[in-house]
């Protein structure tokens, strides 16, 4: 799916089910919290200072018993996302779900946008998402980023 920043939260402008016989709900129109999803995680860690300050302000809901719910946590977990170049929900926004998200940045470097793909547990493993589907999505933002007229910078 692709999501972007609106009204503090992770807005979702396309989603693509799954071809497994469980499917992740998500919608395109959806709305979704920042702090325990992977797009909503990717889009905060690269958000602007005033946004990020904003949305830490904001009430933490517990979704599951793995939610960060802890404001200094979380923003350690924002550090961590900004290292490597991506999010995880391991199962934070919902029981038996996973999640990666990597941002889309434009030609000035902001972060416009997070492609993400969810799995269910029932099917997979947080192995395979990471092996499989983290690859695919940071090459995707990563392709759109580029269209978008962004130059990554050289390690």
């Amino acid at each position: 799916y692709l999501a972007v920043l609106q009204n503090d939260r992770a807005l979702y402008l396309q989603h693509f089910d799954a071809t497994k016989n469980i499917k992740v709900a998500g919608r395109v129109g959806g709305s979704y919290p920042l702090h325990c999803t992977a797009p909503g995680k990717a889009l905060l860690a690269f958000a602007d200072e005033i946004t990020l300050r904003r949305c830490m302000h904001a009430p933490l809901e517990e979704r599951t018993p793995n939610t960060i719910t802890d404001r200094r946590r979380l923003e350690n977990h924002l550090v961590l996302i900004r290292q490597r170049g991506y999010a995880l929900d391991l199962e934070e926004f919902g029981a038996g779900i996973i999640c990666c998200a990597a941002p889309v940045f434009d030609d000035t470097a902001t972060a416009v946008g997070a492609v993400g793909c969810s799995l269910s547990l029932a099917e997979n493993t947080t192995a395979d998402m990471e092996h499989f589907q983290l690859k695919l999505v940071r090459e995707t933002a990563e392709a759109i980023s580029r269209r978008l007229g962004f130059m990554k910078k050289p390690e």
